[in-house]
């Protein structure tokens, strides 16, 4: 199966009050996204996590990220740091800044604008924002977290 993830924030604490997310704390969010991650998505499933992966320290992070099931790979979101850290240290199998999954879907972090046959998976706009924003057409599926109920979709 392939899966599909964004905005997890692990480790963030300010998403917590910034979306009204139902957690207590970072810890308590990082332990429920864990979990439910892990209850849909197997070992030899792959996920894409389509950015803003977690803004904990690098210890933290890998913790983190080895608790994961999956082949993970990310795109990069506005609060990633670099190739080297998600890919070459933490084990992300690859990044991109888009991903073309096929000739008429592409996976980004921010939503874009693409011809009409395209459809643009991507994350960034948050629960809170999504129903205003003008990227909620047909075109775009927008796989943050607090819109999945802090669980992958396939």
């Amino acid at each position: 199966m392939i899966y599909f993830i964004a905005d997890t924030h692990f480790d963030h604490e300010n998403i917590i009050e910034y979306e009204n997310r139902p957690f207590k704390n970072a810890a308590e969010m990082n332990k429920v996204l864990i979990k439910n991650w892990n209850d849909v998505v197997n070992k030899d499933d792959i996920i894409f996590h389509l950015g803003d992966f977690d803004l904990a320290a690098a210890d933290k992070a890998f913790e983190i990220f080895g608790k994961l099931n999956g082949n993970k790979y990310l795109v990069f979101g506005n609060h990633d740091g670099t190739y080297n850290k998600y890919v070459n240290r933490m084990g992300f199998k690859d990044a991109y800044k888009e991903f073309w999954f096929s000739d008429d879907i592409v996976l980004t972090h921010k939503p874009q604008a693409y011809p009409k046959h395209v459809l643009n998976i991507h994350g960034h706009i948050h629960a809170k924002h999504w129903k205003s924003n003008v990227w909620n057409d047909k075109n775009h599926i927008c796989v943050s977290a607090e819109l999945l109920k802090y669980k992958p979709i396939n």
